[in-house]
């Protein structure tokens, strides 16, 4: 995320793409702070003790297909959605508005990053819902 659009520019970072849990049907969800359910991810809350890392914002979402052949022969698309997930670097993340440079950020319930004692160090504040954070 670089500002105000929400988009991740730096090309340092290292992510693999991963599968949402629940499909996520083609919703934006760049910058939140994610865990794992079993090899898929879902939005990280404050009751997660691991917090995998960052959805990118840049090509955040693929959507990948697969076909079902139904019991009357038809053919069925069924979609699915991954998200890369930035797990070394720098990521933009959204915040709550808590968040201080050279502070340190965990998910709240929905995902999105609070001021926390611990957690991924905040770099710097990008506009008043975003921050860039180290995931390491």
């Amino acid at each position: 995320m670089n500002g105000s659009n929400g988009k991740s520019s730096s090309k340092h970072e290292v992510s693999l793409p991963f599968q949402w849990w629940d499909g996520n049907g083609g919703e934006d969800r760049s910058g939140y702070l994610v865990t794992l359910e079993g090899e898929c991810i879902r939005k990280a809350t404050s009751k997660d003790a691991y917090v995998l890392g960052a959805t990118a914002g840049e090509s955040s979402v693929i959507k990948i297909g697969s076909v079902s052949i139904q019991e009357d022969g038809r053919c069925q698309i069924i979609g699915f959605c991954q998200s890369e997930v930035v797990l070394c670097g720098k990521a933009a993340v959204r915040d709550d508005g808590t968040c201080q440079p050279n502070g340190t950020c965990r998910p709240n319930d929905e995902g999105i990053a609070t001021l926390h004692p611990f957690g991924y160090r905040v770099l710097k504040r990008l506009d008043e819902r975003t921050i860039l954070i180290m995931v390491k």
